[in-house]
C-alpha cells in the first residue's frame, strides 16, 4: 500500500505482459476420405459412402455405377473382412496395385479404373 491508501497498479506492457491479441486457432486437417475421421467402417457403409462420392474416375470417361461399387465392396469384404480401418488403406492400395499389374487386357483396364476409384475414396483425393 502506498502512503495515500491506493494500491499500486502493475505496469502495462513490458516483458511480463500478455500479448494484446490471442494466438490464432490451430486448424485441424479435415478427413476427406470415406472414413470421415471414424476409426472403422462396416463394408456396407463404405459402399454407401463410395456411392455418394464422385463417381467419375480421373483419366476415364465412364463413371462408376452402383453394380460396379457393389462388386468392388464384395471383393474388399472377401479380402479384408467386414470392416475397413484407416490403417489398412496403404495395404489395400498396395494389394490392388499388385492385382492390377498381374491382370491382362480388358481386365487390366478395369483394375486400373478400380484402383483410381479406390484411391480417391480411401485417401480422399
Amino acid at each position: 500500500m502506498s502512503p495515500n491508501g491506493i494500491k499500486p497498479q502493475p505496469p502495462q506492457g513490458g516483458a511480463g505482459a500478455k500479448p494484446a491479441t490471442p494466438p490464432p486457432q490451430q486448424i485441424k486437417p479435415q478427413d476427406t476420405s470415406i472414413f470421415g475421421g471414424q476409426p472403422y467402417l462396416k463394408m456396407e457403409e463404405a459402399g454407401r459412402r463410395l456411392e455418394k462420392g464422385p463417381l467419375d474416375v480421373p483419366g476415364f470417361t465412364q463413371k462408376f455405377t452402383k453394380p460396379d461399387i457393389k462388386k468392388l465392396t464384395d471383393e474388399l469384404k472377401k479380402d479384408y473382412g467386414p470392416f475397413l480401418k484407416p490403417q489398412d488403406r496403404p495395404r489395400i492400395l498396395r494389394d490392388w496395385e499388385l492385382k492390377t499389374s498381374k491382370a491382362q487386357g480388358a481386365a487390366k483396364f478395369q483394375r486400373i479404373k478400380e484402383y483410381n476409384f479406390l484411391k480417391r475414396g480411401l485417401l480422399g483425393k
